[in-house]
């Protein structure tokens, strides 16, 4: 009872983690999408800039911030793919986790049908103990030690 009850708090702890993992995901990708939009917003930004005005230090500025922003989208997509590869191990574990149990469970039927029949056929045979003492007429149950 005990090994169950542990493999079912496994299973909560790894379904517990597969669901933040997911959840880091979607975060990862809403933080992806929004920085996407903002490298967007800031090409249209510097097109307007170069059309209005021919400084070089605005330029400089604009190229190093653009550059910041394509970083951290990089590093954001490689967050969301070692999520992914995370999710999928996860997923694999918590599938081995499964079938370990109903392994487990499938042998503790076994084992309850085998005491069963045990202590059945233990009952036929005090039985015909008792059956056969009575034919020999002794009457009384002794026990052996």
């Amino acid at each position: 009872m005990r090994h169950l009850t542990a493999e079912n708090n496994q299973e909560r702890a790894l379904k517990a983690k597969l669901l933040a993992m997911q959840q880091a995901r979607e975060t990862a990708v809403q933080q992806y999408k929004k920085l996407e939009e903002e490298i967007q917003t800031l090409r249209v930004y510097y097109s307007l800039h170069k059309s209005l005005s021919q400084e070089e230090n605005l330029k400089d500025q604009f190229n190093h911030t653009l550059s910041t922003y394509e970083e951290a989208l990089k590093s954001r997509e490689n967050i969301v793919f070692i999520t992914q590869q995370q999710n999928e191990e996860l997923a694999t574990q918590l599938q081995q986790a499964l079938t370990d149990r109903a392994n487990m469970e499938l042998e503790l039927q076994h084992a309850v049908e085998a005491s069963q029949a045990a202590s059945d056929k233990v009952q036929k045979l005090e039985r015909l103990v008792d059956v056969l003492r009575k034919k020999v007429g002794t009457g009384t149950i002794r026990t052996v030690v």
